[in-house]
């Protein structure tokens, strides 16, 4: 499943005789940074983040903190209104076809090795998969029902779920 991003802020640059400051314009209302030289720190304003203006502003060292802090502050806004039941339900879904799919694996290598005679432990070595009962090697039947890189598949189908 794709992971739902926001776009990053474009900022502007503008600068005066007196000052240097940035400002990029989003749905929520227009951020900026501006150079406070008597405290030689950059003041970031976020839009409507509060209904108390002195929460709307931040100091930061660098303009590069403070659009850091605007671009979270942005995808904190963005994505808290974002609802996405029906992904959930669809990933829901894609869970159980993949845990089928993998029982349904587990079902064709059980019965490709029951279908070896050294699942008896009678002949030794075994006429069909070559292991030795003997030295307590396991069934080889697997390898030699299936071609090399379908059997690969299907253990590396197995194992990505046991590593998950």
């Amino acid at each position: 499943m794709s992971k739902i991003t926001v776009k990053p802020l474009e900022w502007d640059e503008f600068s005066t005789e007196f000052n240097r400051h940035f400002q990029s314009n989003t749905i929520l209302g227009q951020f900026q940074i501006c150079y406070l030289g008597e405290f030689e720190c950059w003041q970031l304003y976020s839009p409507q983040k509060s209904a108390s203006w002195k929460e709307n502003f931040s100091r930061h060292s660098t303009s590069d903190a403070a659009k850091v802090s605007a671009q979270a502050g942005y995808e904190s806004r963005i994505l808290s209104a974002i609802e996405a039941p029906e992904l959930a339900s669809r990933v829901s879904e894609l869970e159980g076809e993949n845990e089928r799919l993998r029982a349904a694996l587990r079902k064709v290598e059980w019965w490709a090795q029951q279908k070896c005679p050294c699942h008896e432990e009678t002949p030794n070595p075994c006429p069909l998969c070559g292991a030795s009962v003997e030295n307590l090697e396991a069934c080889k039947a697997v390898e030699s029902v299936f071609p090399r890189d379908l059997l690969a598949d299907i253990r590396a189908a197995l194992a990505s779920r046991r590593g998950a």
